[in-house]
């Protein structure tokens, strides 16, 4: 993606490069060359943090990896919130469950010793830890799980991080909208539990 100036969400997210001065000239082929860059969704203008999201989703619904995944420092997650601010209300489900896809943020899982693991996650592929998770702890899915293997789960770190900025929708409203993961009491607990007393009489009969 081209910006006609390196500000806002693009530049922070190093999402954007800054065009050639020489097609930014008031000229038939400087106007040709921006037509075509916007007509392909490849020309910022200004700190439209909107396009940006867009471009970032559209990598995460396309399941792109490796070099196109962002690693999003505290900085930029918090630009990149206050960034869906702008979303019109239509898109910003959609376009939220795809930047789930496309970032990553700081999370741990652990092994089947209860070992934990510091790993890079995607949103859209983890847990809500206990500290986000707005159930009492006790019913919380997070609570139930413990160090189960396999799940992933966000840093509970984000917490705080996500109180930063001031105005702006709250840490768990955000985190929900890049389609983080999130089960709690009633329904998924229970059945969590009862899957997990069964796994735990499997492996007692193994060893016996």
């Amino acid at each position: 993606m081209f910006t006609d100036a390196p500000r806002g969400l693009g530049a922070s997210l190093g999402f954007s490069r800054e065009i050639h001065p020489a097609f930014l000239a008031d000229a038939d082929e400087a106007r040709s060359v921006r037509a075509w860059l916007r007509k392909r969704g490849a020309l910022l203008t200004g700190a439209d943090a909107v396009a940006v999201i867009r471009r970032l989703a559209a990598i995460g619904a396309a399941g792109s990896g490796g070099p196109n995944v962002l690693r999003l420092t505290d900085d930029q997650l918090i630009e990149l919130r206050d960034g869906f601010a702008s979303v019109p209300d239509l898109e910003r489900e959609t376009l939220g469950r795809d930047v789930g896809h496309a970032i990553r943020l700081q999370g741990h899982r652990y092994d089947r010793a209860g070992k934990r693991e510091d790993i890079d996650v995607a949103p859209a592929r983890a847990y809500l830890p206990a500290r986000l998770d707005s159930s009492e702890r006790e019913e919380s899915f997070a609570f139930a799980a413990g160090r189960t293997a396999g799940l992933v789960w966000l840093r509970p770190r984000y917490a705080e991080v996500l109180q930063r900025g001031g105005a702006g929708m709250g840490a768990r409203k955000f985190l929900r909208l890049l389609d983080l993961r999130l089960c709690v009491a009633g329904g998924s607990t229970d059945l969590f539990l009862s899957m997990q007393r069964v796994e735990w009489m499997d492996r007692s009969l193994k060893v016996a």
